[in-house]
């Protein structure tokens, strides 16, 4: 009886303590059916994920990005230069990442330039969740279709609530896309709900209660 009365004492510790919880993970975009061009696209923006939502941009397929994703056969791609189906331009030439569970750590992203032959910087962007600027990346891409229009950018950093990549291209030139996210998040357990609490407790109760009249018997 003391050990079961020690096993589910610790069990309501554990609970009590509601540690964090730490997985690695990756988005590659490519649970979706998606088509090639942009302007095939009937709506875009945001595409969720049980960790990371992602705006201004939309899901293609990697046909007309030269087959440059990094994990095909997806991509999540943004421009200025093409309308999608309704009409409309896409909202922003920049795309962001959400995390919504927690917060993020070691991230790391693939970028692809899609600008033909217009070579371009890209500026990867890490904030808490108080908008402060956490940590900040460059890289330079080759224009789409020469050696070097892919490139990762990688950080150590903790505690990222969202993330933007800013592409250098001039208006009405931008054109390009991410791929193979990798990160790790980090989240809490719900607290304990007060009845379950007192379920725990009343068990716990039970079973004192159960040992005296044992003793006594």
């Amino acid at each position: 009886m003391r050990r079961i009365l020690t096993i589910v004492g610790l069990s309501l510790c554990a609970i009590l303590a509601a540690p964090s919880l730490i997985r690695a993970d990756q988005v590659n975009f490519d649970n979706v059916v998606a088509p090639a061009d942009f302007n095939q696209v009937p709506s875009y923006s945001p595409f969720v994920t049980p960790s990371i939502t992602f705006t201004n941009g939309v899901v293609l397929n990697d046909s007309d990005f030269g087959f440059l994703s990094t994990t095909a056969p997806n991509l999540y791609a943004t421009t200025d230069q093409f309308k999608l189906m309704n009409g409309l331009f896409l909202p922003s030439t920049v795309i962001t990442g959400t995390f919504t569970n927690g917060t993020g750590s070691g991230l790391s992203l693939d970028i692809i330039n899609g600008e033909r032959f217009l070579a371009s910087t890209f500026t990867v962007n890490l904030y808490d969740s108080s908008n402060n600027l956490i940590d900040s990346a460059t890289i330079s891409l080759s224009g789409f279709g020469l050696p070097g229009d892919v490139g990762t950018v990688s950080f150590v950093d903790s505690g990222i609530s969202y993330f933007t990549v800013i592409s250098g291209l001039p208006a009405n030139n931008t054109d390009f896309a991410i791929d193979t996210v990798n990160f790790t998040t980090t989240g809490t357990t719900a607290a304990p709900e007060p009845a379950s609490l007192t379920m725990l407790g009343a068990g716990l109760i039970g079973l004192a209660g159960f040992k005296r009249n044992r003793k006594r018997t």
